[in-house]
């Protein structure tokens, strides 16, 4: 059984458990699927915490791939900067992103399946696309002011310079 919030991501780990791939295989393809497919939930540039039952072994473990702060930031640099509350946007609010190396912990540890074959099913809907659900379209449009402000940002995620509109099935 695979569960999830996008159906592409579902399918995704479906589609490895039904090629010899394990729990934790699934798991990390649909996350690699979800980062394509719902950017504004999850990505790269991100953290990753998964926990893990292993059956076999009758034992929980765990994956804690939070992402660090960069070596210089302190609090009395924030304080000399005059920040008294952490930002929410900009380079003082990035942390060392610590998803990729997380979920290719957990493929290096449990896993069966090579990051790259992990990483493929996102490739294809990069690269081709993919239907945009209703919910996922409202949460895009959500961000459209912030993706606006950066052009790089803008030029990805907003297609025509829109939030992509959903698609009706």
């Amino acid at each position: 059984m695979a569960v999830s919030s996008q159906p592409l991501a579902v399918e995704a780990a479906i589609n490895t458990l039904r090629s010899g791939g394990n729990a934790i295989d699934a798991a990390v393809t649909a996350t690699f699927v979800l980062m394509v497919v719902e950017p504004m939930s999850t990505g790269l540039g991100g953290d990753c915490f998964a926990l893990m039952y292993l059956a076999d072994e009758k034992r929980l473990t765990g994956v804690n791939a939070s992402g660090r702060s960069p070596r210089a930031a302190s609090v009395d640099l924030l304080h000399e900067r005059g920040i008294k509350n952490m930002p929410t946007e900009g380079p003082l609010s990035i942390t060392v992103p610590g998803a990729l190396d997380g979920l290719a912990q957990c493929l290096a540890r449990y896993g069966t399946i090579s990051l790259s074959e992990a990483l493929s099913q996102a490739i294809f809907y990069a690269g081709n696309g993919f239907p945009v659900p209703e919910i996922a379209a409202q949460l895009w449009e959500f961000g459209l002011a912030k993706l606006k402000r950066n052009p790089e940002s803008a030029r990805v995620y907003l297609p025509e310079g829109k939030s992509p509109i959903p698609d009706r099935l």
